[in-house]
């Protein structure tokens, strides 16, 4: 009979089957298998850490909801951005911050 449960520890890449979990020491985060352990397409998944960094790309498909964000560094944004409430603050600071808009407007824009 298959074990259940197994994990394993190490710090490489390796091959997962159905419900093994592995301590990752090289990328720093648990991973587990899921699907068919006889078959070649067991999906690997990574689990994210909390309150720590994560080095690499994270593809998230679908929304994101959050009640704070909090962004450090560039961001690119690929599509519509709607923003709601009652202040919007671009840039902080007036002496050095520059905000550039390459489109037309379609309302007016009030600075303080």
């Amino acid at each position: 009979m298959a074990a259940i449960l197994q994990l394993r520890r190490g710090s490489g890449s390796i091959d997962l089957s159905e419900g093994e979990l592995y301590l990752n020491n090289g990328v720093g985060s648990i991973q587990f298998g899921s699907g068919s352990s006889s078959s070649a397409s067991v999906i690997e998944y990574t689990l994210l850490p909390l309150n720590a960094p994560v080095n690499g790309n994270i593809n998230l498909v679908g929304n994101i909801s959050a009640s704070s964000l909090n962004l450090t560094g560039n961001a690119t944004v690929a599509g519509n951005i709607s923003f709601g409430g009652g202040l919007i603050t671009l840039g902080d600071d007036a002496t050095t911050d520059n905000i550039v808009i390459v489109a037309d407007l379609s309302s007016s824009i009030v600075g303080t």
